[in-house]
């Protein structure tokens, strides 16, 4: 069989090929395109979220295996140690004959006075500003 072709056809017949092979590319790419897996889907999404949960558990097992310091009010002489953790700035002023002792704590300037406990004891004072 030998088919004949004008040079319109034949034109017409190459032109539909190289369209053929060109949407076949085409298509393999929107395929390859729609079928990776993007940044942004819920399953990476939920594998991500596995994995910092994984590392906030791991992150917290390491902080509990640490244990607090036993805080020491009271030194190895029995007098009472100076512990003020929040870091309140402080004076401590003794009067000159030795019977008056000030006590100058420096507290936030619109900080409401209900809000300042103080315990005073003949060897201790304990100021709890806001509890803490």
């Amino acid at each position: 069989m030998n088919y004949c072709f004008s040079s319109h056809e034949f034109r017409f017949l190459e032109k539909s090929k190289n369209e053929f092979e060109r949407t076949k590319s085409e298509r393999e790419a929107d395929e390859n395109y729609w079928n990776r897996k993007s940044e942004y889907t819920p399953e990476s999404g939920i594998e991500t979220h596995k994995i910092t949960q994984k590392k906030r558990e791991h992150e917290s097992k390491e902080e509990k295996s640490e244990p607090k310091p036993v805080r020491q009010y009271i030194g190895n002489d029995g007098y009472p140690l100076n512990c003020n953790e929040p870091k309140v700035d402080f004076k401590m002023l003794e009067s000159d004959d030795d019977r008056h002792v000030i006590l100058d704590v420096a507290v936030f300037r619109h900080m409401d006075t209900s809000l300042v406990d103080v315990d005073v004891q003949p060897l201790y004072v304990r100021v709890t500003i806001k509890g803490k």
